[in-house]
């Protein structure tokens, strides 16, 4: 039984997505081949292994576990700018930390990854890892992705297919907050993707085109 550790933690889904990368596994998989003992192990020595390069305890990982290739390489279906293996692992940390007690981290660390939500993050061409950390966890307790309006959660939680980029990032304007919590957003933001700060532009979701309405008229 372990104690939850929220950086051994963020190290553990960080090599889990490295591996699953570097052999075009589902993390699922990974997770189920390299199964219980070593996970565990990982996580209780996490402090010395990250002196390592991530990419080193990986190959060390696959060749301890004995692990195989396989066909599911979401990085090369990705459409857009691929997020980072320190990205991604900090989605499921969060994930994990959101749902877990204090000594169940890896009952639910295996729960998480061999979830429904799991198919859904590693789908990079969606947004779901830009989705906040409350509406995840809230969606997993759920069983599915959860619509705002029928569920009573704050407007910026939009199920993704429908989220603003703005707000879900939490990326506004200013710390002004209206509307349940809602701030107003940029007509564009900022997005670091590696060594490259991109500009994009996207539609705003209909809270934070009222929230822009009301401040433009506010500054005639």
């Amino acid at each position: 039984m372990c104690k939850r550790n929220n950086s051994s933690l963020f190290f553990t889904c960080s090599l889990i997505e490295c591996i699953g990368r570097k052999l075009r596994q589902r993390r699922s998989a990974v997770v189920a081949t390299i199964g219980r003992k070593e996970v565990e192990r990982v996580y209780q020595y996490a402090d010395v292994l990250h002196c390592e390069p991530l990419e080193k305890v990986a190959e060390d990982t696959i060749g301890d576990c004995k692990l195989q290739p396989g066909n599911f390489d979401n990085v090369k279906d990705c459409r857009y700018t691929v997020p980072d293996v320190w990205t991604i692992g900090k989605v499921y940390a969060r994930l994990i930390e959101d749902l877990s007690e204090e000594d169940n981290v890896i009952e639910t660390l295996f729960a998480v990854y061999g979830s429904w939500l799991n198919d859904v993050l590693s789908d990079y061409n969606e947004v779901a890892y830009f989705q906040p950390r409350e509406y995840l966890a809230e969606s997993f307790r759920a069983g599915d992705l959860l619509e705002a309006k029928n569920e009573g959660i704050c407007p910026r939680f939009l199920p993704v297919r429908q989220m603003c980029a703005f707000c879900s990032a939490q990326e506004c304007e200013d710390n002004e907050k209206a509307n349940h919590n809602h701030r107003p957003c940029r007509g564009s933001r900022r997005r670091q993707t590696g060594s490259i700060l991109r500009r994009t532009t996207v539609r705003r979701c209909k809270e934070c085109e009222k929230a822009a309405g009301r401040k433009s008229i506010q500054r005639l």
